[in-house]
């Protein structure tokens, strides 16, 4: 995972790309159903459904035994940086009382 905002942003929009290309493969695999399923119609409506669960994991907390989501990784990177740029005021505050 990236440890900058946009990094941590490209993160996110990879993983709603994935769950968007699964979702269309469920849409694909139920448009091809006449009316009777065969099982391997059946399979591919379960696979592809499989496939879009395992993107929102990705999304999340990957089952927090494994690296965080992306989306966690995106809140960290984001509170490091507000730490940064609190530091920083600070500083700068600093400067200015002792220049007063």
């Amino acid at each position: 995972m990236s440890n900058t905002i946009p990094g941590a942003l490209d993160n996110v929009t990879e993983a709603l790309d994935k769950i968007a290309d699964s979702l269309s493969d469920v849409a694909g695999a139920i448009r091809t159903i006449d009316g009777n399923p065969t099982d391997d119609e059946g399979r591919n409506i379960v696979d592809a459904m499989f496939a879009v669960s395992y993107q929102l994991k990705n999304l999340g907390n990957a089952d927090a035994a494994t690296p965080m989501g992306a989306i966690e990784a995106l809140g960290k990177v984001i509170m490091e940086s507000n730490s940064s740029i609190a530091d920083a005021i600070n500083n700068l505050a600093d400067a200015v009382r002792e220049k007063a």
